[in-house]
């Protein structure tokens, strides 16, 4: 050893050369840095050590089980090896299962025996050899006769051996301890080991010397060479044969760790550990009464006697005593930014981690210095206390301002130095979060494995952050980035940035988004998670979004209601106005349409206004004149809501027999769903259309009024429901006038008739039959026309409770489209919902499914997209269906 001064390194010679040791610099004026605490986690540390520990144990580490079945395997050999009287070991075999049912493999066996004699015949040294060596078998000792007749293999039964071979660098080691190796092998080394007996019968083969005899079954006393589990088994007992107590100690061992605690176990000093004798040279006299076999002396004394670990004692505190805890590893970014899912904009998420690397900077001093202080008081002892007291002075409070102008708090500006660090810090802990196991193997100079998602791109991993390789490196006057960064997009910053993209692009599509973004980074994925940061955004929604289209319902009962009254379900609407000439003066006048749903004839009413007295009174003309409804539908115009509520009215103070007769079930269609009423508005253009046609004053009387209307009722119901033949032998097409009058009505009237045709049941049941064949022409000609769906599937989203969803309306302006809330969906008996109520600032409205556009809770949750939503709405029966329209 060799050694200089105090500050001075010292040198010691060691078998393996020199080595130098560090030493303290002495003085009290150096730069001291202390880390008070500082837990962060090095995941590769536990990895190393594995790793050097592993190396450092090739030749003394024993190999341990890696699976259930490797331990179980090792159990039974545990259990089960015992020495015999003759110094044999005898064993059992390895099952997989403690109780198995193999089947009878006495016909294979056979089969086997006969292909080896045929084999046996072309050769007769062979034959020969082969009759020695089964012979020996028996010989000596390692196969029996089998006692039985009852054959099974085992070769499916039994477990694969567990891995007990000595590694090649472990041997390897080994080999170079001496000057000379020596190579052996152990002659029938499998062969020698014995099967216990109940597991002989599993060991069972034929064999005869002349195939002109019955086969004689055998049954193996040893293990077979071949078998699944033999290797094991034989180095298992090679090794309890050469180290048989070393075997002992460590069942007794085991023994030890599995029936006591950590607890309980004692101090033992070093010089009495017989651990450490394993761990160094070989003792002098390593035998068997060695400490190391039989324990250390102590233990056969008292336990009260045994070694007792003492404290030191400790030292009196002056008050100049000076503790530090270091505790260093490699920084955990992931604990030290903010977490990306608590933000929903880029912007927001980069100014935080910036504020935390402003906050870092500012708590950092300048200087970093060791300060002594004295904690105890003694101006006898150390007259120069009174002067290490520092000097007080007065100071203002920092939250106590001085001046109005003080009371203004001040924020710092970030800087673009640190917003630049701080977006550098996210994307290195962004890709050590996707990238972790790439990010390592680079590290240490490997290629990246082919199973790896970066195994088609060339990367670099350079000052912390991962990097393409591309090749324009060269690229000289253009300010682009050469090497853009490998980014994850599947990550939540990354997803954040891809947004603040698509909105600094004002909203731009996928392929402008994605061609900006590819300027700076180059993310995995990229096209399918632009589309859909794309699609959650919310502006875009709202305004690029069409609501869903479900699939067209079934017909209600009203339009497939044959063999009923006309105008038994009927559907009302109203149009207009027309200018009717009443004396000197011209009057607003309009017209209600009543169309049966089931034989699509109409029947017209001029209605002076729009009040509900004059609905009233359209509707009592009607049901005079047509007969009571049992059914109307309508949309949900006021003066129509009005008349409802008169009827309903009506009926209250009418007798209950009347009531029961007249009683008038009113249907109203949702709010700003026209469509949903098309068999009446269909009806509607067809009106108009015969009223445009004739010849007509300018501002009719209203008595050409009433007549015009007569006519274009006439000239609607005349139309075909059906195809229209040419063919003379085809009957007429079907038209709503056949039902109403008996026939088309156009035709003359066949013959005469007198006072005695109307005598006779005979013509009653005619005319019944007549009707008859009107309904029957109506269900073979008419109703498989309404089998066809205009919309046979859904598309779009399926409305539910809570959506939050915007209600087109054609009227307004697409950016004025009120929001709500889905508070109740009405499915229909198909399960597609196509009307729902919508809770929004104004109130609860009734709205079809076509009217309104799902938007992306989350999106919209954070840009608060549903601020205009109500929550205290008003609600109302949906029973009666009144709404708010």
């Amino acid at each position: 050893m060799r050694t200089g001064r105090r500050d001075q390194p010292v040198a010691s010679r060691t078998p393996l050369g020199w080595v130098v040791h560090g030493a303290r610099p002495g003085g009290k004026r150096q730069r001291v840095n202390f880390v008070g605490h500082a837990t962060t986690v090095d995941t590769n540390m536990d990895e190393a050590l594995k790793q050097y520990f592993a190396i450092e144990g090739l030749t003394v580490a024993a190999k341990t089980p890696k699976n259930d079945p490797d331990e179980r395997a090792l159990k039974i050999l545990r259990e089960t090896t015992q020495q015999q009287p003759d110094g044999r070991y005898e064993t059992a075999l390895l099952w997989r299962e403690e109780s198995l049912k193999m089947p009878n493999k006495f016909e294979a066996a056979l089969n086997r025996l006969t292909s080896v004699e045929k084999k046996l015949e072309k050769d007769p040294n062979l034959k020969e050899r082969y009759k020695q060596r089964t012979n020996a078998l028996v010989a000596k000792g390692y196969a029996e006769v089998t006692p039985s007749t009852e054959g099974r293999s085992p070769k499916d039964f039994l477990l694969t051996d567990p891995d007990l071979l000595q590694s090649l660098p472990g041997v390897m080691i080994r080999f170079r301890q001496h000057a000379i190796a020596v190579a052996a092998d152990i002659a029938e080394m499998i062969i020698q080991i014995g099967v216990r007996s109940e597991d002989r019968d599993a060991l069972r083969y034929l064999w005869r010397e002349d195939p002109s005899q019955e086969p004689i079954e055998y049954r193996m006393r040893s293990i077979v060479f071949g078998a699944t589990s033999s290797p094991a088994t034989a180095i298992c007992v090679k090794n309890r044969l050469q180290y048989p107590d070393a075997a002992d100690l460590k069942l007794h061992t085991a023994a030890i760790e599995e029936n006591s605690t950590v607890e309980e176990w004692r101090w033992v000093p070093t010089k009495e550990n017989v651990a450490d004798d394993a761990t160094r040279e070989l003792p002098v006299g390593f035998e068997r009464n060695h400490r190391w076999f039989i324990g250390p002396e102590y233990l056969r004394r008292h336990p009260d006697d045994w070694p007792v670990q003492r404290t030191a004692r400790r030292a009196e505190e002056t008050g100049e005593e000076k503790c530090a805890t270091l505790a260093v590893s490699r920084e955990s970014l992931g604990e030290a930014i903010p977490d990306p899912r608590r933000f929903s904009k880029w912007e927001k998420y980069l100014r935080a981690t910036g504020r935390i690397l402003q906050f870092v900077s500012l708590c950092r001093r300048s200087r970093e210095r060791t300060h002594y202080k004295r904690t105890r008081r003694n101006p006898r002892s150390d007259p120069t206390w009174e002067k290490n007291r520092k000097k007080t002075t007065s100071k203002t409070p920092l939250n106590t301002p001085q001046t109005p102008e003080q009371a203004v708090i001040q924020w710092k500006t970030l800087d673009a130095d640190t917003l630049r660090r701080a977006e550098t810090l996210i994307w290195r802990q962004s890709q050590r979060a996707a990238f972790e196991e790439e990010i390592l193997t680079l590290q240490r100079g490997k290629q990246i494995s082919p199973a790896s998602r970066l195994r088609n791109l060339s990367v670099t991993y350079a000052d912390g952050i991962l990097r393409i390789n591309g090749r324009i490196g060269n690229i000289e006057g253009a300010d682009v980035i050469t090497s853009p960064l490998v980014l994850d997009g599947s990550r939540r910053e990354m997803r954040l940035m891809i947004d603040f993209i698509h909105r600094k692009m004002h909203h731009a599509g996928t392929e402008a988004t994605i061609a900006e973004c590819r300027q700076s980074y180059w993310v995995l994925r990229l096209r399918p998670v632009t589309r859909s940061v794309i699609h959650n955004c919310l502006p875009c929604r709202i305004r690029k979004d069409t609501p869903p289209r479900p699939a067209t319902g079934d017909h209600p009962p009203s339009r497939l209601a044959h063999h009923r009254r006309p105008f038994t379900y009927v559907g009302l609407d109203y149009f207009g106005p027309y200018q009717v000439t009443t004396g000197r003066s011209t009057q607003k006048h309009y017209v209600a349409i009543f169309t049966c749903l089931t034989t699509r004839a109409v029947h017209l009413e001029p209605a002076a206004s729009l009040s509900t007295d004059s609905a009233v009174m359209a509707l009592r003309r009607m049901i005079a004149r047509r007969g009571a409804p049992t059914e109307i539908w309508s949309d949900n115009g006021t003066n129509l809501r009005g008349a409802d509520k008169e009827l309903r009215q009506a009926m209250d103070k009418a007798t209950e027999h009347e009531a029961s007769l007249r009683i008038i079930q009113w249907r109203f269609i949702p709010p700003g769903a026209p469509f949903m009423g098309g068999a009446w508005e269909r009806m509607v253009r067809a009106v108009k259309a015969a009223l445009s046609a004739t010849e007509q004053p300018r501002h009719p009387t209203p008595e050409i009024f009433h007549t015009l209307l007569a006519e274009a009722e006439f000239t609607v119901n005349s139309r075909p429901l059906t195809h229209v033949s040419v063919s003379a032998d085809d009957p007429d097409p079907l038209t709503p006038n056949h039902f109403l009058l008996g026939g088309p009505a156009r035709v003359p009237v066949p013959g005469k008739f007198d006072d005695a045709d109307l005598i006779g049941r005979a013509h009653w049941r005619a005319a019944q039959r007549l009707a008859d064949v009107f309904w029957s022409r109506w269900l073979r000609e008419y109703l498989p026309d309404l089998q066809n769906r205009r919309e046979p599937h859904s598309r779009g989203p399926a409305l539910k409770i809570g959506d939050v969803v915007i209600i087109a309306d054609g009227t307004l302006p697409r950016n004025t489209w009120p929001r709500g809330i889905i508070q109740e969906v009405y499915p229909g008996a198909d399960g597609i919902t196509r009307v729902v109520d919508v809770r929004t600032a104004g109130g609860i409205l009734r709205r079809p499914a076509k009217k309104i556009i799902v938007l992306p809770t989350m999106t919209a949750a954070h840009q608060g997209g549903c601020s205009d939503v109500n929550d205290a709405a008003r609600r109302e029966d949906v029973r009666d269906g009144h709404k708010e329209t």
